[in-house]
């Protein structure tokens, strides 16, 4: 395997004297270990930036004839075998001009008017970012502020997505960070659409839920209200307890919990069509009385608002 290493103006590094075109062995057949034992060496060029300052160094191709590992990123590279094939320092002068052409400050950029070293694009400030208009090091995408993001518009670091806001989240439009979904508010939260933290499952309002639209923490299953709950709360209409959850309500008028859920958003910011209102008389406990004091009530504060009303068509 062919990389580079850098080495300071006398060929030394970490104490060990080197000479081009020698071939160096750890003694007694030792493995080698990552920043404990061995002959390190980038796979890229670039990735030498890391480590030292190139300007100062003096580099070289080298070949890893023996065991070789590397670090979790896959950018340093250790082996028990090493032969130095033969220096190329006069690269740096060349990609330096390279950058001075393109506007760049920095070495190794491969793009426009980029700040930093090894970036890929444009308008970049750091180091190692893929894409443009990067704020930090090692983005791949673009806009992002921070560390390690992949996507686009993250601030924060280790971003799998768009638009988070914090660190560690997968997904898109988390404000927190561990999210893994979309559009959670806190941390640690898996699904979509949580306010709070450590929640698993969607639309949890409180921490620690496991389920769905649950409000308070420590609940395992759907809808509940309140703490330490696992059973589905049943639901009260019009003032009476129906005995029902909202599974079995959406069941009981023929809908999926969905359909169900749409249904009530959607009356509520239009007005109540004919059919609508045949599907809210059939809801257990159906009080025409309340129904209409409700709405009178509702109406009341609507014209305040907006001066408009909610209409139940005929």
């Amino acid at each position: 395997m062919l990389g580079y290493k850098a080495f300071n103006k006398n060929l030394v590094c970490r104490d060990f004297q080197y000479e081009i075109g020698e071939t160096y062995e750890l003694p007694n057949g030792e493995k080698p270990i990552i920043c404990e034992r061995g002959f390190h060496f980038c796979k890229e060029i670039e990735d030498l930036t890391d480590y030292y300052t190139l300007y100062s160094s003096r580099i070289a191709v080298v070949e890893a004839l023996g065991d070789i590992v590397s670090d979790d990123e896959g950018e340093k590279y250790c082996t028990n075998k090493i032969h130095i094939v033969k220096e190329i320092t006069e690269i740096i002068s060349e990609m330096d001009q390279l950058n001075k052409e393109l506007r760049n400050t920095g070495i190794f950029n491969k793009g426009n008017k980029n700040t930093g070293n090894c970036n890929f694009g444009n308008f970049n400030t750091g180091d190692h970012n893929i894409g443009s208009f990067n704020v930090g090091l090692r983005n791949k995408g673009n806009s992002n502020s921070g560390n390690y993001n992949i996507g686009s518009y993250n601030t924060g670091h280790r971003n799998h997505g768009y638009n988070n806001r914090g660190n560690h989240n997968t997904g898109d439009d988390n404000i927190g960070s561990f999210n893994i979904g979309n559009f959670n508010v806190g941390h640690y939260n898996i699904g979509v659409s949580n306010t709070g933290d450590f929640n698993a499952g969607d639309n949890n309002t409180g921490a620690r839920n496991i389920g769905r639209y649950n409000a308070g923490s420590f609940n395992i299953g759907n809808f509940n209200t309140g703490f330490f709950n696992t059973k589905p709360p049943t639901l009260r209409i019009f003032n009476v307890d129906s005995g029902l959850t909202f599974e079995e309500l959406a069941d009981h008028l023929d809908m999926t919990c969905a359909e169900l859920k749409k249904f009530f958003s959607e009356i509520c910011f239009g007005d109540i069509e004919k059919a609508d209102y045949d599907l809210i008389k059939k809801l257990p406990n159906y009080n025409e009385d309340l129904f209409n004091e409700i709405l009178n009530k509702i109406n009341k504060e609507e014209e305040k608002i907006n001066g408009r009303r909610i209409r139940v068509k005929n």
